[in-house]
């Protein structure tokens, strides 16, 4: 059984270490973040990334992700939205849309 592409945008093959800040929902002040975590961002596109993390989240939380800028020494803070979680391995598997 072949499963159709729902995505609009091409994702880059690209894995780097994050750390990322919760918010308490969809509806909570970008700036109240309640908890800091980590994680491995990966399969990168325009309009968001796969995050793989031992910390819990649920959909339709706001995280304040810190992505690293190659070749220097500088994270670019990022708002994204959970689309979803799934299970993964020992942790989560989590879709997120940029929130811009």
């Amino acid at each position: 059984m072949q499963t159709q592409e729902r995505r609009d945008n091409t994702r880059a093959s690209f894995s780097t270490e994050v750390t990322f800040q919760i918010s308490a929902s969809i509806a909570a002040d970008a700036a109240e973040m309640l908890h800091t975590g980590s994680g491995t961002a990966s399969d990168v596109s325009e309009s968001g990334l796969c995050l793989l993390t031992h910390d819990e989240v649920q959909e339709d939380q706001i995280l304040r992700v810190n992505l690293p800028l190659p070749g220097v020494q500088v994270h670019t803070p990022t708002l994204a939205i959970v689309k979803w979680v799934r299970p993964h391995n020992d942790g989560y598997k989590v879709g997120m849309m940029f929130v811009v």
